[in-house]
């Protein structure tokens, strides 16, 4: 049976920006449901992904990335694209010249990205 997370879900309905971001509650996040990957020559990397919500089957997650600098995704057909225990974290002391945010699985390789910019909010599905 799924626990039920309303109370921490409907403080989540905006948009999370940037550091505020890190406090999102990234353990809910599972496999990827959608992935959209964008460059265009005068706008920065773009990606656009949303991931299934480990515990509610109506809910799941919508995340942007701007200025997405590096993108590890695992080979197609060895290895679902899901996260098992999802960390967003703070990687400006690595000097990465636009690179201020690391999204990446702690237990797996992948998926990683490497991005300026980051938004993360909980979305209702239907």
């Amino acid at each position: 049976m799924a626990m039920n997370h309303s109370s921490e879900l409907d403080g989540q309905k905006r948009w999370l920006r940037n550091h505020a971001a890190i406090s999102f509650p990234w353990h809910h996040c599972g496999e990827v449901i959608r992935l959209v990957i964008a460059q265009e020559p005068t706008l920065p990397g773009r990606v656009a992904m949303v991931l299934q919500h480990i515990d509610e089957s109506n809910v799941a997650i919508q995340v942007r990335m701007l200025g997405v600098v590096a993108c590890k995704l695992p080979e197609i057909g060895t290895k679902r694209l899901a996260y098992s225990h999802a960390i967003l974290a703070d990687v400006r002391d690595w000097q990465l010249e636009g690179v201020t945010f690391r999204l990446y699985d702690e237990n797996f390789a992948e998926p990683e990205f490497l991005c300026h910019s980051i938004r993360v909010r909980f979305i209702g599905r239907k």
